[in-house]
């Protein structure tokens, strides 16, 4: 027989709970939105089972985690997202102050992607 925690089946986790309940208005839909080829999006308040949700029904290789806080940026959310399919981010900030009084501010990014090399995008404003 196997040997179950308490942490297992009560509590908040990242991993899948043992006393799950399935609710079909809930996983109904979302096992259908599982068979579109279209991404999916599940968002709500903290504590309401949308990790549980997932885990029930997708293995971990199966799908990407976002945390998001109110302090999200469409730049986190892609750095995120490109973190976990392996590519490296490097972004180079550079500031020049010259006589005149101006500020050139320099921005670049450059993402290293497996398999196809690197690619650069950069800003340029005074």
């Amino acid at each position: 027989m196997q040997e179950i925690s308490v942490d297992q089946v009560f509590g908040v986790s990242r991993n899948m709970i043992l006393s799950y309940l399935e609710r079909e208005q809930v996983d109904g839909r979302f096992k259908l939105a599982l068979e579109s080829d279209k991404h999916m999006v599940i968002y709500g308040s903290s504590k309401q089972g949308k990790s549980a949700l997932v885990h029930k029904h997708l293995n971990k290789n199966d799908f990407l985690a976002v945390g998001c806080t109110p302090r999200s940026d469409t730049e986190s959310i892609y750095s995120s997202v490109l973190r976990q399919i392996g590519v490296k981010i490097k972004s180079t900030n550079i500031e020049k102050t010259g006589t005149s009084g101006k500020v050139a501010i320099k921005t670049s990014f450059k993402a290293m992607i497996p398999f196809f090399g690197e690619g650069k995008a950069g800003i340029d404003t005074e």
